[in-house]
């Protein structure tokens, strides 16, 4: 900060001296007039390696110059270098610069290195440059389990004993909600979901054709997957949900006109169980009822009372509660958003750990119909959830 005792504006004059060679001027610049009691500041750069003497003084607008300050000060060779962060193999959630992952809660590690011999040190911090975390050079792995969905940022920096540091790294991936849905909308990777999950392998004999939305001209890019051949499907050769207890599969249907009696839209199929969404015989023996059944030890099936009308649009959610024991399905469509509740039944534990996703086929046989989009989702949807999942469909 600089003053003038007559309250004028005064300028900063700087120069930058070798300290063991006092003649010897290397740097001269300054400010513009401020007003008096300011601060000031300039930037010194380009200064090779060495010792020098900073000095700083006053000047005011007649010219008069105050008396001066000075600083001692050292440039040396860059002892540290910017670390590098390796995500590391082995936990359960491994997150590499610009990847995707598509559920929180998965602890992972990272390894932190390449600091430079003089690093004692590497400190670190999440979202922020406060770097209010640290681990020792000797051991340098932190660990980070995400807990909510979104982007994270790992920002790292190595620290030498006598408090210098280097440039900073920085380390970011991106977390999902654990949902994988799949739209089939885009005629360029039709197979792959919105987010992150595993691709699916579409069948050759399969074809797309409008979807719900292009039918009523709100959103003509929208397809669907039609299935009418024998050998028509799509299937994932990995597990679209992992580490879930409860869990949602749901779809958005239209059963084709010649459609039999049962049939499985979407399909988890697991070693040890898996869950099955189409539909069934209804229970007083009069057509077919919308279906959501699990497999495995605790099989059940639950049937909506709503009939199936071929030929129109329908969103049904099948559900499996792992607190209370019980799977449920509902349905909706754009004139009824409610989703409107089929039945609940009591089931032992279903497990879907390591399941693939089937599309046009199941437990109840073929599918012959359309299908516009399907997601796999942990837990429970929100109201909201199933109402927006409802609006986007036709009856």
């Amino acid at each position: 900060m600089l003053s003038d005792p007559e309250g004028g504006n005064v300028a900063a004059v700087v120069e930058v001296r070798r300290l063991y060679r006092p003649n010897t001027l290397v740097w001269q610049g300054g400010t513009v007039p401020q007003a008096s009691g300011r601060s000031q500041s300039v930037t010194v750069d380009g200064l090779p390696v060495g010792s020098y003497r900073l000095r700083i003084a006053g000047r005011d607008r007649a010219g008069h110059v105050g008396p001066s300050v000075t600083c001692d000060f050292s440039v040396i060779e860059a002892r540290l270098a910017a670390p590098t962060i390796t995500p590391v193999a082995g936990y359960p959630g491994l997150y590499p610069d610009g990847g995707y992952v598509s559920t929180p809660g998965l602890p992972g590690a990272f390894r932190l290195s390449d600091g430079g011999a003089d690093a004692v040190e590497y400190q670190y911090s999440w979202g922020d440059d406060t770097f209010g975390q640290s681990v020792p050079a000797s051991d340098p792995v932190a660990f980070y389990t995400p807990q909510t969905s979104g982007p994270h940022t790992l920002m790292v920096r190595a620290v030498a004993a006598d408090g210098a540091t280097s440039t900073t790294t920085t380390h970011s991936f991106s977390v999902g909600n654990g949902r994988t849905r799949y739209v089939f909308d885009d005629l360029v990777s039709p197979t792959l979901p919105t987010g992150g999950g595993p691709g699916m392998t579409v069948s050759p004999t399969v074809t797309w054709v409008p979807g719900p939305l292009a039918e009523i001209g709100a959103y003509e890019e929208d397809r669907a997957l039609r299935f009418d051949e024998p050998d028509d499907r799509a299937q994932t050769s990995e597990a679209p949900l992992t580490d879930v207890d409860s869990f949602a599969v749901t779809a958005t249907l239209r059963a084709a006109a010649d459609a039999p009696v049962e049939a499985s839209a979407v399909t988890l199929d697991g070693a040890t169980g898996g869950a099955s969404l189409g539909y069934r015989a209804c229970a007083d023996g009069v057509g077919s009822c919308w279906s959501f059944e699990t497999t495995g030890p605790d099989a059940t099936l639950v049937l909506t009372a709503r009939k199936v009308v071929t030929g129109r649009w329908i969103h049904v959610f099948g559900l499996y509660d792992a607190d209370d024991g019980v799977a449920e399905v509902l349905s909706c469509t754009v004139d009824d958003v409610t989703p409107r509740p089929g039945a609940q039944a009591a089931v032992g534990t279903v497990s879907v750990e390591g399941a693939t996703a089937l599309v046009g086929s199941g437990v109840a046989g073929r599918w012959h119909g359309d299908v516009a989009d399907v997601t796999f989702a942990p837990g429970r949807p929100t109201s909201g959830d199933m109402t927006r999942a409802c609006s986007g469909i036709i009856s």
